[in-house]
């Protein structure tokens, strides 16, 4: 569900014109939580616009129809969320979190730099509020000379961890581990891909075989302030890259 409100919202905010396709994204958001019991041709006749005109949209925000765009919905939990009733236990949480982090080694930041460097394609797969923090990762890569991929759409990450070769690499954000577990599609598409593969996680207790690199950075028990870890990992990672990459020259 989140990924489907963060694409929408996506649409809306690089909109230049207030297009059919835009009231349809705005229709959409505003339905968000009634999605899964809608038909096709209900929306479309809400909209005033045919079917085909929905699917099209579909297509453009990277679903296949939507009829797929309504079971993602219906996979997704709602989000819940987590506040801290003051700053000193918020602190002490986000202390955990660093504790952890600090506990990677220069040596596996020198790999992660080299993997980096030396991919020919990257692909940073997350979910919901993770993929936007991979976002700022993504920018930041780019300031230091590295393209790389950081799609929001669940079929799209499918597509490019399949079409992935051994010259590529793929950053995949899973905090619980739930999104890698053996029974899910995305663990037997990591599986077969040829790419190397970092998985970035809270759960010390996951099967990574499929796994060139383990990167933990964060306490499971405090999943819900998962993003504060994230950035902190991600920036003392770039830091450590733009070290190997100036130690290259």
């Amino acid at each position: 569900m989140q990924q489907l409100i963060y694409t929408l919202l996506a649409y809306l905010n690089n909109s230049i014109t207030q297009d059919i396709n835009y009231h349809i994204a705005k229709n959409l958001l505003e339905n968000i939580n009634i999605i899964k019991t809608m038909s096709l041709e209900d929306l479309a006749v809400q909209l005033n616009v045919s079917s085909r005109t929905v699917n099209r949209f579909c297509q453009k925000i990277g679903y296949h129809n939507f009829s797929t765009l309504r079971k993602f919905t219906l996979q997704s939990e709602k989000q819940t969320y987590h506040y801290e009733q003051d700053s000193t236990s918020f602190h002490s949480i986000l202390l955990q979190h660093f504790k952890i982090i600090d506990q990677i080694t220069q040596a596996e930041y020198i790999a992660i730099s080299q993997m980096i460097n030396a991919a020919h394609h990257i692909y940073i797969i997350g979910f919901e509020k993770h993929q936007m923090i991979a976002l700022e990762f993504q920018k930041q890569l780019f300031e230091l000379g590295k393209i790389c991929k950081c799609t929001m759409n669940y079929y799209q990450q499918f597509y490019d961890i399949e079409n992935s070769t051994s010259e590529d690499l793929i950053i995949y954000i899973s905090i619980k581990g739930i999104a890698v577990t053996h029974n899910g599609g995305f663990y037997q598409c990591l599986k077969k891909s040829a790419s190397k593969k970092i998985l970035i996680t809270f759960n010390p207790n996951l099967c990574t075989d499929c796994f060139d690199q383990t990167i933990l950075c964060g306490d499971l028990h405090h999943d819900d302030s998962s993003e504060y870890a994230l950035l902190r990992f991600f920036n003392l990672l770039i830091n450590q890259y733009h070290i190997y990459k100036t130690g290259l020259k």
